[in-house]
């Protein structure tokens, strides 16, 4: 497989994976908006607001203090978002090894970038290209995140060590743990650009599943939000139901 296939297919997939559940949210927000500005102001015509209990109450807790906090909300939610997708090629530093790089969101890019890596230093090894100048060529292109991946590999290499044996020795698991432990064994023989290649193409695919997997289970999760509300919105008519029963 290309890199620039493989690039395309992991991107088409993170693109899929955001879609759904940014859809779910936003129909959820709207009908936040909606039941706040207009379902609430005409039940408390019904019914006074302080004879509210149970459902009823909880649905305009909720509605309103989502629909007068939705600019505080937005605004939180864009600022986490960019200092996220900064994050994600410049963050460096132990925090981000031992800690971000385990969690979604940046484990997942942390994924991505270990098969675009294998890609690479794959093609330019079965182009005749040293192990040390490979590494030299991708740091130039490098994000800080991977630079600083790449920079402690090439140390172990000036000492020495094959491809494998300097990823599990630069201590970052990059590309990641269980990745690195097979190298370790499966690049100390003969032919490594090919066994490297073939490990990120397998990799690769099941990189993209985990995305998909993950959107699955973000898509219900959104899911389950929306169901809630709606079903908070049926309860709470029928708690007015009874409440205009009880004044009849």
């Amino acid at each position: 497989m290309t890199i620039a296939r493989a690039t395309k297919e992991m991107r088409s997939a993170c693109s899929a994976a955001l879609a759904y559940p940014c859809l779910l949210l936003i129909s959820c927000l709207f009908m936040v908006q909606l039941v706040s500005h207009r379902f609430l102001p005409r039940l408390a015509v019904l019914v006074s607001e302080d004879q509210w209990q149970g459902s009823l109450q909880a649905l305009a807790i909720i509605s309103r203090g989502l629909s007068e906090h939705l600019i505080l909300i937005s605004v939180s939610a864009l600022v986490l978002t960019g200092w996220t997708l900064w994050s994600l090629p410049n963050l460096t530093g132990r925090v981000r090894c031992h800690l971000l790089d385990h969690i979604l969101p940046w484990k997942l890019y942390r994924d991505i970038q270990g098969v675009s890596f294998l890609l690479n230093i794959s093609a330019l090894l079965r182009a005749q290209v040293k192990t040390e100048q490979s590494i030299n060529q991708l740091m130039q292109r490098a994000s800080p995140w991977l630079y600083e991946r790449l920079e402690a590999t090439l140390q172990h290499v000036w000492q020495g060590k094959h491809l494998g044996a300097a990823l599990f020795a630069s201590g970052y698991a990059f590309p990641s743990a269980e990745t690195v432990k097979k190298l370790r064994v499966l690049t100390a023989a003969d032919n490594a650009e090919n066994i490297i290649e073939n490990f990120a193409n397998d990799w690769l695919q099941k990189t993209v599943q985990r995305i998909k997997q993950t959107a699955t289970m973000a898509g219900y999760v959104c899911l389950g939000l929306n169901a809630g509300y709606m079903v908070l919105i049926l309860l709470s008519t029928q708690d007015l139901n009874n409440l205009i029963s009880v004044h009849q």
